[in-house]
């Protein structure tokens, strides 16, 4: 488990999603996933307070989990290929939170963070 700031705790998961935005459909991958947001790799992100819809599964559970979310950060590409300027260790993408996720959706995230917390503390 991985945990970015103070906010929230974090599972870094690399799941396909879909983005809404602007009436487009974009594919990308959600990473760093936590009950307040959630980190989406994609080639051309959306501006930063740029409202969109998310969907995505958690790891293990085909249940797809929608949310209307806003970008909060950006990573744009860096001249190194796959790295992002402002956090190189994370490819091209943007930092997205949670406006809208469904009680059962932020309890089924919550769950996987505290079974991912559990078995790296058993290790």
């Amino acid at each position: 488990m991985t945990q970015h700031g103070p906010a929230h705790p974090r599972i870094g998961r690399g799941a396909p999603c879909d983005v809404f935005f602007e009436g487009f459909r974009r594919p990308g991958t959600v990473r760093d996933v936590s009950v307040g947001g959630v980190y989406v790799v994609l080639s051309e992100p959306p501006p930063i307070d740029s409202r969109l819809v998310l969907t995505f599964s958690l790891a293990g559970d085909h249940t797809h989990i929608a949310c209307e979310g806003r970008v909060r950060w950006l990573n744009e590409p860096s001249v190194f290929e796959g790295c992002g300027t402002t956090k190189p260790n994370l490819p091209p993408g943007c930092g997205v939170e949670f406006l809208r996720l469904e009680a059962l959706d932020r309890q089924r995230i919550d769950a996987l963070i505290r079974l991912a917390a559990l078995r790296e503390a058993s290790r």
